[in-house]
C-alpha cells in the first residue's frame, strides 16, 4: 500500500513533459506565455490546463478559437495563468476571464476550422514584471529569417513549460504532406497557405507537439509568428516526414487583433 501511495505522489508532483525531447523553460525566458484554465469539475472549482496562450497586453491574451469555443456547461474557460513556468510556482498570476472574441470566420461545426484564432479579454490586469510581459507582433507579411522557430507548450499533463526548436516547412511541403496524410485516413484537414504554416520534426518518429499544446505560440526573436491550430497524430500513420503542427499565422490577422485589442505597443 505504501509503495502504491509513493508512486501516486510521483505521478502528481514530478514535472511531466509536454513536448518530446524538449528543454525546460526557465522563469523569464518566455514571459509572454499563458496557460488557459477550465473548471474541470461540475460541482466544485477544480482548475485544469486546457490550452496555451500568449500575452498581447495587460488585459488581452491570444489563443486558438478551438480552445475557447465552448464545451459542457461546467467545462468552460475560467481563468488564465501567467508569469510562471512551473505549475506550483508562487510567481504565478491567475486572472479571470471577462469575455472571448472568436474570429468571425471561424466555424466550429467543421473542425479543424480555418481562421482558428481568438482573443481573451481578462477581467483584471496582468502585473508586468520579469516573468510576465507581452509578446511582439509581426509586421504584415513578416516571415521569420531563421531556419528554426521556438514552439512553447504545456501539454495536458505537464506541470512545466517546455520549449523546442522546430523547422518551418514550405507551404508546398505542408500541403503535400497533409494531403497524403489525410488521404490515407479518408479525412479532410484544411490548409490555407495565405493564413497557415506548418512545422516539422527532424526525425519521423519524434512526436513534438502533444495534446494540450493547442493555442500555444510559435516564436522567433520575441515575435509571435503563429498560434497552434491543430496537430497530426503520428500514431495513425508513419511517414518519412510529417508536419508536427499546423499553425494559424498571426500577421494576416493584425488588423482584426488591433481592432479588438487596441494598443498593443
Amino acid at each position: 500500500m505504501y509503495k502504491l501511495l509513493f508512486l501516486v505522489l510521483i505521478e502528481v508532483w514530478l514535472p511531466q513533459r509536454a513536448l518530446s525531447d524538449p528543454s525546460d523553460a526557465s522563469l523569464g525566458d518566455y514571459p509572454y506565455t499563458a496557460s488557459l484554465k477550465i473548471n474541470s469539475h461540475p460541482y466544485a472549482k477544480a482548475y485544469m490546463h486546457t490550452c496555451g496562450g500568449t500575452i498581447l497586453n495587460e488585459e488581452w491574451v491570444l489563443t486558438a478559437a478551438s480552445c475557447v469555443d465552448g464545451g459542457t456547461t461546467w467545462e468552460t474557460l475560467e481563468a488564465v495563468d501567467v508569469g510562471y513556468v512551473y505549475e506550483f510556482s508562487n510567481a504565478r498570476q491567475r486572472i479571470g476571464v471577462d469575455r472571448v472574441v472568436l474570429h468571425p470566420h471561424y466555424n466550429n461545426t467543421q473542425p479543424p476550422s480555418l481562421h482558428n484564432i481568438a482573443l481573451i479579454k481578462l477581467d483584471g490586469k496582468i502585473t508586468f514584471n520579469e516573468s510576465a510581459n507581452k509578446i511582439g507582433l509581426p509586421d504584415k507579411g513578416w516571415v521569420p529569417q531563421v531556419a528554426r522557430l521556438d514552439f512553447l507548450g504545456w501539454g495536458l499533463r505537464s506541470s512545466l513549460l517546455q520549449h523546442n526548436a522546430v523547422p518551418l516547412l514550405s507551404d508546398k511541403d505542408c500541403m503535400d504532406l497533409i494531403e497524403e496524410y489525410v488521404r490515407d485516413l479518408n479525412g479532410k484537414v484544411p490548409f490555407e497557405s495565405e493564413t497557415m504554416a506548418c512545422t516539422g520534426p527532424d526525425f519521423p518518429d519524434k512526436f513534438i507537439i502533444t495534446e494540450g499544446d493547442t493555442g500555444g505560440p510559435l516564436v522567433a526573436d520575441g515575435i509571435i509568428y503563429g498560434v497552434l491550430s491543430y496537430r497530426l497524430d503520428f500514431n495513425k500513420r508513419r511517414m518519412e516526414k510529417v508536419p508536427s503542427g499546423v499553425f494559424t499565422e498571426v500577421a494576416p490577422y493584425l488588423s482584426w487583433i488591433i481592432e479588438n485589442v487596441g494598443d498593443v505597443n
